[in-house]
């Protein structure tokens, strides 16, 4: 397979450093990284000679992707809603046990968490950049994947054992399987909860652990998990108002990502929470309702300026972190906006090291412009 791709003009921008070698079609190198195309003549006659540039670290991920079972043409970003739809087809059949269906559904579901385990090893970048780009219009199935995603990201770092990531991954898909339809009515609701409202609330973990019983589900990790998703280290959480130690670590992870997912999603009625604003809170939150030792994990993981987050940068440019390959404060920004605000044509590869692309404050998109994730993740 090739480990190159063919440049044309649209790819190139007078004037700005290259983010990548350009090579001849004969594998010569032309011109280095951050080298700069002085002239729309000296553009013209390198399209013209034939020009590449080598695959990404993304690309090359996928083209060797050993498992066979995952479509070479699929990336993060494609596969988040297939992944939602089946977890509704799930949630349904959960909510009508059959006895004698071919596969049992404990398989089905610890299936879609494997899926997700193998796009956390290829490109936990993108994954991440999916948590913070991609909703849908279900906000409870694509939550509820945001949230596995990133228990699974978070629990590298402490549960080495892969099985038991798949299990916590598995209770975070299932821990509001009773309250999706109330979860997608609340996101457009502005109003107090209702009496009823608060009762669905206050009893769906049990009422979950129940449900997952009589689907066969015995896993004790699973379901405690699932049980305990809502209880806090304080002693205020519920339903059983447990606190302390006697709260299970997977769980309080659960609840952490559960805060950090939503919070970023917003509602119809708010915009969400940029991810540094959001991890600011879960820092003052932790030790609190929280195990000071997740919350840290996910800052570490996420960094100041997480995959997903838009930043303006020092030449005026707009854009969004891709990449988490250097530091917190220095990540890989591809730029979609140039400082007049304007979209380009194709995105543009910033090392955040370089001062003209320091990042110096947080940035927002208008609704009028339109993201291409696989594009601007480097996959098409």
């Amino acid at each position: 397979m090739a480990k190159t791709v063919e440049l044309f003009i649209k790819d190139l921008e007078v004037g700005s450093k290259l983010p990548w070698d350009v090579f001849d079609k004969y594998g010569m190198l032309l011109l280095s990284e951050n080298s700069v195309i002085a002239s729309p003549r000296q553009l013209q006659a390198l399209v013209a000679r034939g020009i590449c540039r080598k695959k990404n670290r993304r690309e090359l991920a996928r083209d060797k992707d050993q498992g066979g079972s995952y479509d070479d043409e699929l990336c993060p970003f494609d596969v988040i809603y297939e992944y939602s739809y089946r977890l509704e087809k799930i949630t349904s059949d959960l909510q009508n046990p059959v006895a004698n269906r071919t596969v049992a559904i404990e398989d089905t579901i610890r299936k879609l968490s494997s899926e997700l385990q193998h796009w956390a090893k290829t490109d936990s970048d993108a994954l991440l950049g999916a948590v913070h780009l991609c909703f849908g219009s279900s906000y409870s199935l694509i939550h509820a994947i945001h949230v596995a995603i990133l228990c699974e990201l978070i629990g590298q770092r402490f549960i080495k054992d892969e099985r038991r990531r798949n299990t916590l991954m598995c209770a975070a898909l299932t821990c509001n399987i009773t309250i999706n339809e109330l979860q997608d009515s609340l996101q457009k609701q502005s109003e107090m909860l209702t009496k009823d409202q608060r009762e669905q609330i206050d009893t769906h973990p049990e009422k979950a652990v129940k449900l997952l019983r009589e689907n066969g589900i015995l896993n004790e990790l699973w379901l405690t998990a699932v049980l305990q998703h809502h209880e806090r280290l304080d002693g205020n959480g519920y339903p059983a108002g447990i606190s302390g130690d006697a709260l299970l670590t997977e769980s309080n992870l659960i609840a952490v990502a559960d805060r950090y997912a939503a919070m970023v999603a917003g509602r119809s009625y708010r915009k969400g929470i940029h991810p540094k604003e959001v991890l600011k809170q879960i820092f003052v939150d932790r030790g609190k309702f929280f195990y000071e030792k997740i919350c840290l994990l996910l800052i570490k993981e996420l960094g100041i300026f997480p995959p997903g987050a838009f930043v303006s940068l020092n030449n005026g440019e707009v854009g969004i972190v891709t990449g988490r390959a250097h530091d917190s404060v220095t990540p890989i920004v591809s730029s979609i906006l140039n400082a007049r605000g304007e979209p380009y044509a194709q995105p543009f590869q910033r090392d955040c090291r370089d001062e003209t692309y320091k990042i110096i404050k947080l940035a927002e998109l208008g609704n009028n412009v339109s993201l291409n994730l696989p594009v601007i993740w480097g996959y098409r």
